[in-house]
């Protein structure tokens, strides 16, 4: 969060949104290293740098701050891609492909982002409001690309932009979820790259994902994820 004056915050409100901000990335790493059922509240003030008991001033429960630090998290990565995606207006075949980078990329893609994801998921399968938020997510990432599959083939009688979306973000989905738990099989550069094969298989008539300047464009620093 930025503040007004510099990057310390000074205002009640300000110092309102830094605090919960600052407590649900704590929340998250806790997680991401101990697991759900280990994380505590003083934890997770130790890993704020305060009174774990201070987070009752912004959270109405532990309960309350753990669904809040799940929709961060999947809020974090959408707006990541869709900060991608902007660099691409009117091209929607790259803007899928600048999605797919984003996701996998140094903001959205980092150890604690994994770890926490892959407990949350776990967490989620016995828990309505974890749940809740998964699929809500999972849906609004199915929506966004499937709208882009329609516009990158308007014309397509015989293509189910629906069902490219679903397949395309469920196997971005098992991507993440293989390289949060397992090591040496995938990596980021080779995930993003098999997803935007995909695409190009769905979309044949689309520009090939080993073009070098769109290469470049998807390696941009904010992304993170290498071309070749």
């Amino acid at each position: 969060m930025k503040a007004r004056h510099g990057n310390r915050p000074r205002t009640h409100p300000e110092i309102n949104r830094f605090r919960r901000h600052s407590f649900i990335a704590a929340t998250l790493k806790v997680i991401a290293e101990n697991g759900i059922e280990n994380t505590t509240m003083a934890k997770i003030g130790e890993a704020a740098n305060v009174s774990g008991a201070l987070a009752s001033h912004y959270f109405s429960s532990k309960e309350d701050l753990l669904i809040q630090a799940y929709q961060a998290l999947f809020d974090t990565v959408f707006e990541e891609a869709h900060r991608a995606a902007s660099q691409f207006r009117n091209e929607p075949v790259k803007q899928i492909k600048a999605i797919i980078a984003a996701v996998f990329g140094r903001v959205a893609f980092t150890t604690i982002t994994r770890g926490a994801y892959l407990r949350f998921w776990a967490a989620s399968l016995s828990n309505p409001e974890l749940l809740k938020i998964s699929r809500k997510s999972y849906q609004k990432d199915i929506e966004a690309i499937e709208r882009l599959m329609q516009r990158a083939a308007p014309d397509s009688k015989d293509f189910n932009a629906r069902r490219a979306a679903l397949s395309l973000v469920s196997m971005m989905d098992g991507f993440w979820l293989d390289m949060s738990f397992a090591k040496n099989t995938l990596t980021a550069k080779l995930a993003v790259e098999l997803c935007c094969q995909y695409v190009d298989v769905l979309l044949p008539g689309s520009a090939p994902s080993d073009d070098k300047d769109d290469a470049r464009r998807l390696a941009h620093p904010a992304i993170g994820v290498p071309p070749t």
